[in-house]
């Protein structure tokens, strides 16, 4: 039975009318909309609808945590998208040396992309989020995670997680530190500055420098792709959560609101019954 502003309207003229308690607490509730104003209308509501609530906000908390961590290892996968483009053209390159480029030409162009292609994987390793914050340092976040030295390529991050919750007892790390991709087992940037230095000084080493390169790009690429399906594992069990969080959500709010919400048709039928 739906309830018109004028029935509403009457009652509450009716309930002005009237100075007693009942008639006091019926004028309240209809002008709030709500069964409880205070804890005394319904003790065991009232407790349920504080925990309602609570739950409701740890919920939205999370739910905002999952979007921010989601935002960042999006950003992350991007940037290893990118690295994947550069290393696989790399190989290319460093390819073509290992075979002799015979031409002056040759060698140079062949030196002035791989310097360019390495600044770029050196960009995307140091590329930050929206609020400045480094994506792949660890926990230091403020440094960048490679700088040259002057004598050779350094990791400058840690391997500490940034932890954020996301439910009641479940965190999701939302960096990933590339210290295991480009200098684990060998030091990447060095091993192509050393193909770069070769071919420029026009040594007599370059097998041995471009095999180490080779070795180190295909190092590089399955760190890479770990990288790439560690992300991938972690934002679907945040969404996963996400959608439950929000199924949860809707329950709460319908909880809440049979609690808390007032029946019209209960209160004027009580103001009928009061006259």
């Amino acid at each position: 039975m739906r309830i018109s502003s004028n029935q509403i309207n009457q009652a509450l003229i009716q309930g002005l009318q009237r100075n007693d308690t009942q008639y006091a607490k019926l004028l309240e509730q209809m002008s709030s909309g709500e069964r409880i104003t205070r804890m005394s209308d319904d003790a065991l509501g009232s407790v349920r609808l504080v925990g309602l609530n609570r739950e409701s906000k740890s919920l939205e908390q999370w739910q905002k945590n999952i979007d921010q961590a989601n935002s960042r290892l999006s950003k992350a996968e991007t940037q290893i998208d990118s690295s994947l483009n550069v290393l696989y053209r790399m190989q290319d390159l460093v390819l073509a040396a290992r075979n002799g480029a015979s031409a002056n030409k040759d060698r140079e162009a062949l030196v002035s992309e791989l310097e360019v292609l390495q600044k770029a994987l050196v960009d995307f390793s140091n590329a930050q989020d929206e609020e400045g914050n480094y994506l792949f340092s660890g926990s230091r976040t403020d440094t960048p995670p490679v700088a040259n030295t002057g004598t050779g390529y350094i990791y400058q991050g840690d391997t500490n997680p940034r932890n954020v919750p996301i439910a009641k007892g479940v965190e999701v790390n939302t960096n990933i530190t590339i210290d295991d991709v480009y200098f684990n087992g060998g030091n990447f940037f060095d091993e192509i500055q050393a193909v770069i230095d070769d071919i420029n000084s026009g040594g007599a080493t370059y097998l041995t420098t471009t095999e180490n390169a080779l070795n180190g790009i295909d190092r590089t690429i399955d760190g890479l792709g770990r990288a790439l399906s560690n992300i991938g594992a972690r934002m679907n069990t945040a969404l996963n959560l996400k959608d439950a969080q929000q199924d949860l959500s809707l329950n709460n709010q319908r909880l809440i609101g049979e609690i808390k919400d007032l029946d019209y048709v209960e209160a004027i039928s009580k103001v009928n019954q009061l006259e």
